[in-house]
Protein backbone atom coordinates (compact mmCIF):
# COMPACT_ATOMS: atom_id res chain seq x y z
CA UNK A 1 0.00 0.00 0.00
CA UNK A 2 1.50 3.32 -1.10
CA UNK A 3 0.38 6.50 0.70
CA UNK A 4 1.60 9.78 -0.77
CA UNK A 5 1.59 13.35 0.55
CA UNK A 6 1.05 15.82 -2.30
CA UNK A 7 2.94 19.02 -1.52
CA UNK A 8 5.76 19.83 0.89
CA UNK A 9 5.09 23.38 2.10
CA UNK A 10 3.60 24.73 5.31
CA UNK A 11 0.22 23.04 4.99
CA UNK A 12 1.95 19.72 4.27
CA UNK A 13 3.84 20.10 7.56
CA UNK A 14 0.55 20.39 9.42
CA UNK A 15 -0.93 17.39 7.59
CA UNK A 16 2.22 15.34 8.20
CA UNK A 17 2.25 16.10 11.92
CA UNK A 18 -1.41 15.15 12.34
CA UNK A 19 -0.82 11.91 10.40
CA UNK A 20 2.13 11.00 12.63
CA UNK A 21 0.07 11.74 15.77
CA UNK A 22 -2.61 9.40 14.41
CA UNK A 23 -0.05 6.63 13.79
CA UNK A 24 -0.22 6.96 9.99
CA UNK A 25 2.73 6.85 7.64
CA UNK A 26 3.41 8.33 4.22
CA UNK A 27 5.63 6.38 1.81
CA UNK A 28 6.73 9.51 -0.04
CA UNK A 29 5.85 13.01 -1.18
CA UNK A 30 5.34 14.78 -4.50
CA UNK A 31 6.28 18.43 -4.98
CA UNK A 32 7.46 20.15 -8.16
CA UNK A 33 9.74 22.60 -6.32
CA UNK A 34 10.79 21.24 -2.92
CA UNK A 35 13.47 18.54 -3.05
CA UNK A 36 13.29 17.10 0.48
CA UNK A 37 10.59 16.82 3.10
CA UNK A 38 11.04 15.20 6.50
CA UNK A 39 12.38 11.66 6.00
CA UNK A 40 10.06 10.96 3.06
CA UNK A 41 11.19 9.76 -0.35
CA UNK A 42 10.61 12.24 -3.18
CA UNK A 43 8.34 10.69 -5.81
CA UNK A 44 7.41 11.75 -9.32
CA UNK A 45 3.93 12.91 -10.31
CA UNK A 46 3.37 9.80 -12.43
CA UNK A 47 4.43 7.35 -9.69
CA UNK A 48 1.48 5.16 -8.69
CA UNK A 49 -0.20 5.64 -5.34
CA UNK A 50 -3.10 3.87 -3.71
CA UNK A 51 -3.80 6.60 -1.16
CA UNK A 52 -3.05 10.32 -1.24
CA UNK A 53 -3.54 13.44 0.80
CA UNK A 54 -3.35 16.95 -0.65
CA UNK A 55 -0.90 18.84 1.57
CA UNK A 56 -1.13 22.04 -0.46
CA UNK A 57 -2.87 24.99 1.19
CA UNK A 58 -5.15 27.49 -0.48
CA UNK A 59 -4.69 31.17 0.24
CA UNK A 60 -6.92 32.47 -2.56
CA UNK A 61 -9.77 31.17 -4.70
CA UNK A 62 -7.53 30.43 -7.72
CA UNK A 63 -5.22 28.30 -5.58
CA UNK A 64 -8.20 26.51 -4.04
CA UNK A 65 -9.48 25.70 -7.53
CA UNK A 66 -6.08 24.28 -8.53
CA UNK A 67 -5.90 22.34 -5.26
CA UNK A 68 -9.37 20.87 -5.80
CA UNK A 69 -8.59 20.03 -9.43
CA UNK A 70 -5.51 18.12 -8.27
CA UNK A 71 -7.62 16.32 -5.66
CA UNK A 72 -10.20 15.35 -8.30
CA UNK A 73 -7.47 14.22 -10.74
CA UNK A 74 -6.01 11.75 -8.26
CA UNK A 75 -9.49 10.56 -7.37
CA UNK A 76 -10.38 9.97 -11.03
CA UNK A 77 -7.13 8.04 -11.53
CA UNK A 78 -8.34 5.46 -9.00
CA UNK A 79 -6.40 6.64 -5.95
CA UNK A 80 -8.24 7.13 -2.66
CA UNK A 81 -7.96 10.01 -0.25
CA UNK A 82 -8.67 9.98 3.47
CA UNK A 83 -9.48 12.38 6.31
CA UNK A 84 -6.83 13.79 8.62
CA UNK A 85 -8.52 14.70 11.88
CA UNK A 86 -6.33 16.12 14.63
CA UNK A 87 -6.55 14.22 17.90
CA UNK A 88 -6.59 17.70 19.48
CA UNK A 89 -9.81 18.82 17.73
CA UNK A 90 -13.35 18.39 19.01
CA UNK A 91 -15.60 16.70 16.44
CA UNK A 92 -19.21 15.85 17.26
CA UNK A 93 -20.19 12.23 16.65
CA UNK A 94 -23.04 13.44 14.44
CA UNK A 95 -20.84 15.59 12.19
CA UNK A 96 -20.21 14.37 8.65
CA UNK A 97 -16.73 14.91 7.23
CA UNK A 98 -15.73 14.09 3.64
CA UNK A 99 -12.56 12.44 2.39
CA UNK A 100 -9.51 14.58 1.78
CA UNK A 101 -10.46 16.95 4.59
CA UNK A 102 -8.02 18.16 7.22
CA UNK A 103 -9.27 19.23 10.65
CA UNK A 104 -6.38 20.96 12.45
CA UNK A 105 -5.52 21.31 16.13
CA UNK A 106 -8.07 22.99 18.42
CA UNK A 107 -10.77 23.12 15.74
CA UNK A 108 -14.35 22.52 16.85
CA UNK A 109 -16.99 20.87 14.67
CA UNK A 110 -20.37 20.81 16.36
CA UNK A 111 -23.54 18.69 16.16
CA UNK A 112 -24.91 17.89 12.69
CA UNK A 113 -22.29 19.97 10.86
CA UNK A 114 -21.60 18.71 7.34
CA UNK A 115 -18.10 19.16 5.91
CA UNK A 116 -17.47 18.26 2.23
CA UNK A 117 -14.46 16.70 0.55
CA UNK A 118 -10.99 18.26 0.34
CA UNK A 119 -11.74 20.96 2.92
CA UNK A 120 -9.28 22.64 5.27
CA UNK A 121 -10.67 23.38 8.73
CA UNK A 122 -7.65 25.20 10.08
CA UNK A 123 -6.32 25.75 13.60
CA UNK A 124 -8.96 26.86 16.14
CA UNK A 125 -11.70 27.28 13.52
CA UNK A 126 -15.25 26.68 14.77
CA UNK A 127 -18.02 25.10 12.71
CA UNK A 128 -21.26 25.38 14.67
CA UNK A 129 -24.33 23.13 14.64
CA UNK A 130 -26.05 22.43 11.30
CA UNK A 131 -23.48 24.42 9.30
CA UNK A 132 -22.52 23.16 5.84
CA UNK A 133 -19.06 23.57 4.34
CA UNK A 134 -19.03 22.50 0.70
CA UNK A 135 -16.16 20.81 -1.18
CA UNK A 136 -12.77 22.48 -1.54
CA UNK A 137 -13.19 25.26 1.05
CA UNK A 138 -10.59 26.69 3.41
CA UNK A 139 -11.81 27.83 6.81
CA UNK A 140 -8.77 29.77 8.08
CA UNK A 141 -7.42 29.85 11.66
CA UNK A 142 -9.87 31.24 14.19
CA UNK A 143 -12.74 31.64 11.71
CA UNK A 144 -16.24 30.91 13.00
CA UNK A 145 -19.13 29.53 10.95
CA UNK A 146 -22.26 30.00 13.04
CA UNK A 147 -25.28 27.72 13.22
CA UNK A 148 -27.06 26.83 10.00
CA UNK A 149 -24.71 28.85 7.77
CA UNK A 150 -23.58 27.41 4.43
CA UNK A 151 -20.21 28.07 2.78
CA UNK A 152 -20.22 27.43 -0.98
CA UNK A 153 -17.56 25.34 -2.69
CA UNK A 154 -14.00 26.61 -3.00
CA UNK A 155 -14.63 29.59 -0.75
CA UNK A 156 -12.19 30.97 1.79
CA UNK A 157 -13.27 32.25 5.16
CA UNK A 158 -10.32 34.37 6.34
CA UNK A 159 -8.62 34.19 9.71
CA UNK A 160 -10.89 35.41 12.49
CA UNK A 161 -13.85 36.04 10.17
CA UNK A 162 -17.37 35.20 11.33
CA UNK A 163 -20.18 33.94 9.09
CA UNK A 164 -23.40 34.84 10.87
CA UNK A 165 -26.18 32.28 11.54
CA UNK A 166 -28.10 30.97 8.56
CA UNK A 167 -26.09 32.93 5.98
CA UNK A 168 -25.11 31.60 2.54
CA UNK A 169 -21.60 32.33 1.29
CA UNK A 170 -21.66 31.82 -2.52
CA UNK A 171 -19.21 29.49 -4.28
CA UNK A 172 -15.68 30.83 -4.84
CA UNK A 173 -16.04 33.71 -2.39
CA UNK A 174 -13.36 35.24 -0.19
CA UNK A 175 -14.61 36.47 3.16
CA UNK A 176 -11.83 38.75 4.38
CA UNK A 177 -10.07 38.14 7.67
CA UNK A 178 -11.58 39.71 10.79
CA UNK A 179 -14.92 40.54 9.14
CA UNK A 180 -18.53 39.55 9.76
CA UNK A 181 -20.35 38.06 6.80
CA UNK A 182 -24.05 38.60 6.27
CA UNK A 183 -25.97 38.46 2.98
CA UNK A 184 -27.37 41.87 2.07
Amino acid sequence: MTTVLIGAGGHAKVAYEIAVQKGMEFNGFIDSVILSFKELKKLQEDDPCEFYFIGIGGVNVDKLEKRHSLYQGYKLSGSSSFKLLSPHAYISQSAIIGDGTLVAHSAVIQVDANIGENVIINTSAIIEHDAIIEDGCHIAPGAIILGGARVGSMSIIGAGAIVLPGQLVPNKTLVSSLTRYKND
